[in-house]
């Protein structure tokens, strides 16, 4: 009985652990935030247990961080650790979109194409916070597909290293309606480079894209900072 118990538990903890994380990363959570055990147990109608647990598991994943004595808080980022971050991974989808452009069969240029037309039609239906999270999400799947194309491990594993620091940084910018616009028109050029097959313009419309997201989440932070 002690095992299924232990397992039963663990599956609990998995579960509010991918919660949160997919919380944090979609800008429910705002860096700076603090996360209260009580409030998200009842929220997610479970036991305070598994939440702190998954708690703990976030600060090992550099998502949160734990104050003695004053609770747990989402991570905030210094103005260096953004701009490192963001440098590195121009560089790394950049080169993603490339290798991308370089294998994608037609199939794959569909499923590119889908996901655009799924972003459109949030973006004409949906006007309201609400919303934000979608948008994340796909955003999310747009990139992970574009280096499942480019099928370099040693680069897929690299980002991944890059992917729980990022997310903290481009959550803020699914608080900006203007920027989730310019972000669907960005994606519409670096598919239309993949699909033309030009690796290279692929590949510059891929960074543009990645420091043009660094400057709304550097400007978001500026003024989270200059009202805190």
């Amino acid at each position: 009985m002690s095992g299924m118990a232990d397992l039963k538990a663990k599956t609990v903890t998995d579960a509010v652990y991918e919660r949160l994380k997919t919380d944090i990363m979609s800008g429910v959570y705002r860096p700076g935030q603090r996360l209260m055990e009580t409030e998200v147990a009842e929220k997610l109608e479970v036991s305070r247990t598994p939440v702190r647990d998954a708690m703990i598991r976030l600060e090992q994943d550099g998502l949160t961080t734990i104050k003695p004595h004053r609770g747990i808080y989402v991570r905030k980022l210094s103005p260096k650790d953004v701009q490192d971050y963001y440098q590195l991974r121009a560089v790394l989808e950049g080169l993603g979109a490339k290798l991308a452009t370089q294998n994608a069969t037609k199939e794959d240029h569909d499923k590119l194409q889908h996901m655009l037309e799924d972003m459109h039609n949030i973006l004409e239906s949906h006007k309201n916070a609400k919303h934000f999270k979608e948008m994340a999400t796909i955003n999310n799947q747009f990139h992970q597909l574009i280096f499942d194309i480019a099928d370099n491990h040693v680069l897929a594993q690299t980002r991944e290293t890059l992917a729980n620091t990022i997310a903290l940084v481009r959550s803020t910018s699914w608080q900006n309606q203007q920027r989730i616009f310019e972000t669907w028109q960005e994606h519409q050029e670096i598919v239309e480079a993949i699909v033309s097959k030009d690796a290279q313009l692929a590949q510059k419309k891929m960074e543009e894209h990645i420091y043009n997201a660094w400057r709304s989440a550097q400007s978001k932070l500026d003024e989270n900072r200059s009202t805190s």
